[in-house]
């Protein structure tokens, strides 16, 4: 039934290159508050999502149809995004437990400042308890900051200072940037 272009009554458009997914208008409707809204003011079988591409779109509609959700975790916010202007709270929920299910000492700064772009109160205030928890472990890591900016490790010093209730506070904030500037200077070593 998804993506079957004889029976589909509704067409979704995706991205720059317009591609297509046909579909059926009920099926939206029963699964987002956004078809059904969108029913009302709009008369034509078709919109377009310019700013989410298919790989994107695809996959969240396809749940809608079968209940199965397959996403690239890597792209979590590019989803959550994309739910969020569907109004699917149903998939915001999944796709945040999912990334919760995957939090370790390795990737757990990339999806804080990923999620701190998304409107996910729920999974930010999850990853800072994570980030709490491990504080020690996060900054010992051999690979913590390889892949930060200057703005987030700004931000990340932040977040520590903030926590009135994390022991040795001061001492995890200069801990944080004798690495960073270490980091730094190994870097300028390499290019001279």
């Amino acid at each position: 039934m998804f993506g079957n272009k004889k029976t589909s009554d509704f067409q979704i458009y995706c991205g720059k290159d317009k591609i297509l997914i046909p579909c059926h208008r009920s099926i939206l409707e029963a699964r987002s508050k956004y078809f059904m809204i969108n029913r009302k003011e709009n008369k034509f079988n078709s919109i377009y999502f310019n700013n989410f591409d298919s790989e994107i779109v695809k996959p969240i509609i396809k749940f809608f149809y079968n209940g199965k959700f397959k996403f690239d975790k890597q792209k979590f916010d590019e989803y959550f995004k994309f739910a969020n202007e569907i109004k699917s709270k149903e998939i915001q929920i999944k796709i945040e437990l999912e990334i919760q299910s995957i939090f370790n000492i390795e990737n757990i700064l990339e999806i804080y400042f990923k999620t701190q772009k998304i409107n996910s109160k729920n999974l930010l205030q999850n990853c800072e308890k994570f980030i709490f928890q491990n504080i020690q472990f996060i900054i010992s890591n051999p690979n913590f900051g390889k892949y930060l900016n200057q703005n987030q490790i700004t931000n990340f010093i932040g977040l520590i200072s903030l926590n009135q209730n994390l022991p040795n506070q001061f001492q995890i904030i200069e801990q944080i940037k004798t690495k960073m500037e270490s980091k730094s200077s190994k870097k300028i070593d390499k290019i001279n």
